[in-house]
């Protein structure tokens, strides 16, 4: 009758020790534990009966070098997914990777539990919870025995967030927008009010756009208002942090008196003065409302608008074309510019200038004291004469210029007629048909650079273009109500 086992293992070196180990009737399987990594041991086993051993059974067998994952990193960590790998073990059946959130980031996620294949040594984590962070384990697995396991703590990336957000162009009733994207956004999410105080009565509003898209156009909002508009990159149920930016539609609000001097000399040529003409139109067709106060329909006008143009041509003789109180509105304007004529000559932007400060800028011309002056210059080349000193009195004046250069005109004398300040205010085109790149900037700077110097007496902006345009018009010259 069989009363039990006994099993005995040694190294397999000669100067190994012996250990005994007595088992009851009832065993089958033994794990012996406590042995050496990467050594050779000699196992005897042999059954009891009473005090009689039967036969000896013997083998050898050599332990692994290492029952433990050694390396266990995470690499390509995003706002909801991490990818963990780890170094092969020889003789491993499997592996059990758990993972969950640190005590710290508790409620955000739930442990969870995957048994893996012997031949698997990576696997993608996915639907993490964002901006957490996690601990990591792996476990060996060698038949139905787990080995020891190894540990790592990573924390997802937080929600991203929309970058270069930007107005693109606007009208009256319009702003367009466009961004950059972002990585796993699987929408956006843009809103837009009023600023508060301005329209309060105007509920906000939103729209979800697709990932794909990268611009949007606003439409049907209110003119002469102020918008606050702010973006989310949406991630599945979640959203990233909003970025906002303000814009105005349209700028017919500010009061100025605006004044274009208008090169006609020979390098222009006919054809190329066609398109400023048309430059020209494009300009004013912005401002709606134009005309001196107490001159328009209806009274209350006066008090949102009182934009004023005058124009001036030179070459060798400056002449003046209309003043800022002979034409009452935007019509009366756009139809004066389509009678320009050209006359060609030398290029005396100087004499220009010091004429329009002299003939133009008077009271007794219509012009007004204590608001804003601008004056748009185009020209395409070099002045024949000093600019410098006009460009003086200009300043001293408290005249604020922009500049613009096309084609042969020389950058470093238009940043001598700013006499080296304001230097964003230096606009540059290489030729007649490039002057559409540069009008909703242009409009901007005209209605918010004046806005800004509005308040101060006296203060008076001076804005110097050399610029250009393609031969047709989004708005017709002919259609005078566009």
């Amino acid at each position: 009758m069989l009363l039990g086992l006994h099993l005995a293992i040694s190294l397999a070196i000669a100067e190994g020790s012996v250990q005994d180990v007595n088992l009851g009737d009832t065993y089958s399987y033994y794990m012996i534990q406590g042995l050496q990594p990467g050594t050779e041991y000699v196992i005897s086993i042999n059954p009891v009966f009473g005090a009689i051993e039967g036969p000896i059974v013997t083998a050898k067998a050599t332990t692994l070098s290492s029952s433990a994952v050694q390396i266990l990193k995470a690499a390509d960590i995003t706002i909801n997914s991490a990818l963990v790998s780890w170094n092969s073990v020889p003789g491993a059946t499997g592996y059990r990777v758990t993972w969950g959130p640190t005590p710290e980031f508790f409620g955000r996620d739930r442990p969870r539990q995957l048994a893996l294949g012997s031949s698997t040594t990576t696997y993608h984590l996915q639907n993490l919870a964002h901006n957490t962070e996690y601990v990591i384990s792996l476990y060996v697995l060698f038949g139905s025995v787990e080995g020891p396991g190894i540990t790592i703590t990573a924390r997802t990336s937080p929600l991203g967030y929309v970058s270069n957000f930007k107005v693109t162009s606007f009208t009256s009733t319009s702003i367009s927008l466009s961004w950059s994207a972002v990585p796993a956004a699987t929408k956006y999410k843009i809103a837009w009010k009023p600023v508060a105080g301005e329209k309060e009565k105007e509920a906000a509003e939103s729209q979800f756009l697709d990932s794909r898209v990268l611009v949007y156009r606003l439409e049907n909002l209110l003119p002469d208002t102020r918008y606050v508009i702010g973006i989310r990159a949406v991630f599945g149920v979640s959203a990233g942090k909003e970025v906002t930016l303000t814009h105005e539609t349209f700028c017919s609000r500010f009061k100025a008196d605006i004044a274009f001097l208008v090169d006609e000399s020979s390098s222009i040529g006919q054809s190329n003065f066609l398109k400023m003409k048309e430059f020209l139109f494009r300009i004013v067709s912005y401002f709606p409302r134009i005309g001196p106060e107490g001159t328009q329909p209806n009274p209350d006008f006066s008090k949102l608008f009182c934009l004023q143009i005058a124009v001036a041509q030179y070459s060798d003789e400056p002449r003046t074309e209309f003043y800022f109180n002979q034409h009452k509105d935007r019509n009366g304007v756009l139809k004066a510019l389509k009678r320009l004529r050209y006359a060609g000559g030398n290029t005396k932007t100087g004499r220009g200038i010091g004429y329009v400060l002299k003939e133009l800028f008077q009271s007794s011309k219509g012009m007004r004291p204590t608001l804003p002056r601008t004056l748009i210059l185009l020209t395409d080349g070099p002045s024949q004469d000093d600019v410098i000193p006009p460009a003086k009195v200009a300043h001293l004046l408290g005249i604020r210029m922009i500049v613009v250069g096309i084609l042969g005109a020389d950058p470093e004398e238009l940043k001598r007629i700013l006499l080296h300040q304001n230097l964003h205010h230096l606009f540059y085109v290489r030729t007649f048909d490039d002057l559409p790149q540069i009008i909703r900037e242009l409009i901007e700077t005209i209605c918010f650079g004046s806005q800004q110097v509005s308040a101060l007496p006296q203060h008076s902006i001076f804005l110097l273009l050399f610029v250009s345009t393609r031969p047709s018009l989004e708005c017709p010259v002919e259609d005078l109500e566009c």
